[in-house]
This record gives C-alpha cells, structure tokens and sequence, in this order.
C-alpha cells in the first residue's frame, strides 16, 4: 500500500518467472507494479475483515487492529477516486497479468467489510448499488465473500438490508450446486474441468457448508463431504491431490522450494491444481495427456497447468476440511 494515497499495487514481480531455485537463491531485481483498484478494493476488505478479528485480541496485539482498519478506510477513499483503473501488463514483464476489469464484486466486497468494521451507514449504498446474485468465488469474482460475511453477521446488518433476500439468494446458490452434484459419478459440483478445477470443487464444497451451518440441511452437509472425497482421492484419476496424503500421492507439483529442496517429497498440505482441458501444451517436450477431462492431469512440475499450487486454492480447502471436522 502507498504509505501516502492509499491505493495498493496490483503485483510485486520480476520481469520473468524465476527458475526452480530455493527462495535465498532468487536474487532477481523485483519491481512494485501499477496500483489499482481491484487490488486496492480487495486489500481495503481484507483489512476491515482482520479489524474485526484482531480487535477481540487488543490485549495481547495492541494497536494493530486499529492500524488496519485505517489502512482499510485509506484504501477505500483511493479507490473511490478511482473507481476503474484496472491492471495493464507493462510490455517487459512476462509473468501472471491477473487482469480483472470487473469491479463491483470488489466493491461490494470492500463495502461490505468496511461496514460491519464501522457501521457506518455510507457504506450501505455501495453495498445495494453493487448487488448482484453470488456466485462460486475465485480470485477475480470475489462477490460472494461479502455475502459470507454478511449471512455470518446477520444481527448487524438487520434493519439495513434485505438479509432475507441475501439468504436466500446465497441458498439458491448452495441449491443449484447440490442439485448438479446429484447427476455426477463422483458427487461433485462441476460444470467443466479447467484451470485450478481442484480449487473450484473446495469453494463449492464451502458454499455447501456455509448453506448447513445456517440451515443445517444434511443435503448439504452430506455433498460437501463428497466435495472433500473427490479431493482426496474418489476421482478419476484416484489421485490423492494433497500432498503428503493419501496411497497414491502427488508428488511433483509446480512449486520451486519442493522442485529443488533436494527432498523427494513435495512440501505436505498442497492443494494440487486438478484436471485441465484449457491448456494441454505446457510441458516441453509434450506429455500425451488423457482424452477424457477428468483424467487430464499429470503429475509432473512442468505441469503448470494441472499440477500448480496456489494460496487461494488451499484457502477454501481449508474451511471445508474445518468445517466438516466441526460439524461432521
């Protein structure tokens, strides 16, 4: 974040991607690239969020609840004074762009946040004037986290939302995702296999999760745990896709430390990418991948289109192994 204005900067990055070399090795000259407002936008809510749970430990952390939720205010006043300066790739960096030029999820996000921090009610326009219906989160739509956050803080909000309306538009959600899950061999949610498939069918079991801890409908309950099967190894290719689990493990993910340690086993906890049919052609020379889509996955680092490892995708594996130990 600018110390100064408040807007916070897309990415920091070398102008290429770095090679398989341990973190104390790469020395490469890095560069803090571009601010924008959907970084901007997601930092502001982020830090709200962390306002309210660092607050109950002012005790023992004392200030620093305050000092993000500061920075969060500073964040949001930038991006209302730019409210569509979206991420353009400088022509010599080479690696992730991670564009997003979709920016009410952002705002309603933010909004959202920062309101159940202050309660302020200036914040309430932004959350109805950026309204939309939720949808599977990832890290360019992340709408429904606002949704989360609001269906988790229901007596706040009462009076200044249609929370009933919020409700149900988020069950409708969990609804439709258990109702495609019931036509799948492995129970998943699935519409295509993609990039970070893995990743979506960890969000979708969330939203499942959610759904039961405010309704606690065993539908849901019972499909978020076939999401966490498929994971762990009831899928196509019977692989394991966390690492250090499972009888047939993962072993070789696009990740540079497990790359090169010098330990055979990757770094243990890794949510694996997953079956992919967008990109077929990433390692050189080609390795023949299958022709059915949830069997196109192979386990080697060149595969960074299958085999990669992203904090995001652990993130909501996270909440629904956490959940089920919760409730299940």
């Amino acid at each position: 974040q600018d110390p100064i204005d408040g807007g916070v900067y897309h990415k920091l990055t070398n102008k290429n991607f770095d090679g398989s070399i341990l973190p104390h090795l790469a020395k490469e000259k890095r560069y803090v690239v571009a601010k924008t407002t959907a970084a901007t936008l997601n930092f502001a809510a982020v830090m709200a969020n962390a306002y309210r749970v660092l607050k109950k430990y002012e005790g023992f952390l004392p200030g620093l609840a305050d000092d993000c939720l500061e920075k969060a205010k500073k964040a949001w006043n930038w991006a209302e004074k730019h409210p569509a300066l979206v991420y353009k790739q400088p022509s010599d960096i080479y690696t992730g762009q991670y564009g997003d030029e979709s920016l009410n999820d952002e705002f309603f996000w933010a909004a959202t946040e920062l309101f159940l921090a202050t309660i302020e009610e200036k914040y309430i326009d932004k959350i109805t004037s950026n309204f939309a219906m939720p949808d599977v989160p990832g890290w360019q739509n992340v709408r429904t986290l606002g949704y989360i956050s609001l269906l988790s803080n229901q007596k706040i909000v009462a009076g200044q939302l249609k929370m009933p309306y919020l409700s149900q538009s988020f069950l409708n959600l969990a609804d439709s995702l258990v109702k495609v899950s019931q036509d799948s061999p492995y129970g998943i949610s699935l519409g295509k296999f993609d990039w970070g498939s893995n990743s979506t069918v960890a969000n979708e079991g969330m939203i499942k999760m959610i759904a039961y801890k405010h309704t606690k409908k065993p539908g849901y309950l019972k499909s978020a745990i076939s999401d966490l099967d498929y994971i762990l190894g009831k899928n196509a290719t019977a692989y394991c896709f966390v690492t250090g689990f499972g009888t047939k493990k993962v072993m070789n993910i696009h990740h540079r430390p497990s790359e090169s340690d010098g330990i055979r086993e990757p770094v243990p906890g890794f949510l694996a990418g997953g079956p992919n049919t967008v990109v077929m052609t990433d390692c050189s020379p080609k390795i023949a991948r299958s022709k059915w889509p949830a069997k196109s996955y192979v386990d080697q680092a060149c595969s960074y289109s299958t085999n990669e490892v992203a904090i995001n995708w652990n993130a909501p594996l996270i909440y629904l192994l956490a959940g089920i130990q919760n409730f299940y």
